[in-house]
């Protein structure tokens, strides 16, 4: 008896070439062809932006841009050329499908590739000096009382910035990285005077981010790339500003509540 087997055919990103695979998922063709066509207009770029913007840097933004995770200023720039690259992909219509679509597609980059670069590492300035600050003051609390939120802010630290979190965020996202460092300022500001209340909330974010990784544990691999499983991690760190920094506000109606049921419905 023979049987059928549905495939879904993509480029895979190699690192330094493009292949194409068979996957299980529409999800996780539709993740893997946009790395894919990524990866390939980088290796077909007529220059590296890279090695240009990194002679061009004062010795202020190198000191910035050091202290990222990556393996050096070179490896957190790479990070930052793809994303860009993924910024001009979704604002010139996607991945591309066929020959003619990628030869448009990669004209546009080429063209608009660097302006869109040097923007993306501007902010990226922005966020490594609020992350640092960050750290900075996480280093000088020694108050034993402050360890649950000294460790709860360090896990939310390392998950936000870690290397390849530049394209891995998206250029959308990455203004909201910055409001999730000042939230995380505000909240050490804070815990003096709201120990307990503090507690009570990390305990709750705990609650959450465990049913969470529970759920995603036990959903088919091929599920676990589509945008509603992705989505949730960015939920939860609405929801830290609505607890911890509810001064600034939150980028959409977000609560406990609405997270479980977005959890429940996957």
């Amino acid at each position: 008896m023979g049987y059928t087997v549905k495939a879904y055919p993509a480029l895979h990103d190699e690192g330094d070439s493009v292949g194409v695979r068979l996957y299980e998922s529409e999800a996780e063709q539709q993740k893997a062809m946009w790395r894919g066509t990524r990866r390939l207009l980088m290796l077909n770029l007529p220059f590296s932006p890279v090695r240009f913007l990194s002679s061009r840097l004062d010795n202020a933004a190198k000191l910035v841009l050091g202290k990222a995770p990556h393996a050096g200023i070179a490896a957190l720039l790479d990070d930052c050329v793809a994303c860009a690259v993924d910024r001009l992909i979704a604002e010139n219509g996607g991945a591309a499908w066929d020959p003619a679509a990628f030869a448009a597609l990669h004209l546009r980059v080429r063209e608009n590739l660097f302006d869109a670069f040097e923007q993306v590492v501007s902010k990226v300035q922005l966020i490594l000096t609020a992350s640092s600050d960050v750290e900075r003051r996480l280093k000088g609390v020694s108050n034993i009382a402050y360890v649950i939120a000294v460790n709860d802010l360090r896990r939310q630290l390392t998950g936000l910035i870690h290397p390849g979190f530049v394209a891995e965020t998206g250029w959308w996202l990455l203004p909201h990285v910055q409001r999730y460092l000042q939230a995380m300022q505000i909240r050490l500001e804070k815990l003096p005077a709201n120990v307990q209340r503090d507690r009570d909330y990390t305990a709750r974010i705990e609650e959450i981010r465990k049913e969470y990784a529970d759920t995603v544990a036990q959903l088919p691999p091929a599920r676990r790339a589509a945008d509603a499983v992705t989505q949730i991690p960015w939920m939860i760190e609405e929801l830290r500003v609505s607890y911890f920094a509810q001064q600034m506000g939150t980028a959409y109606a977000v609560s406990d509540v609405r997270i479980y049921r977005a959890i429940d419905a996957l």
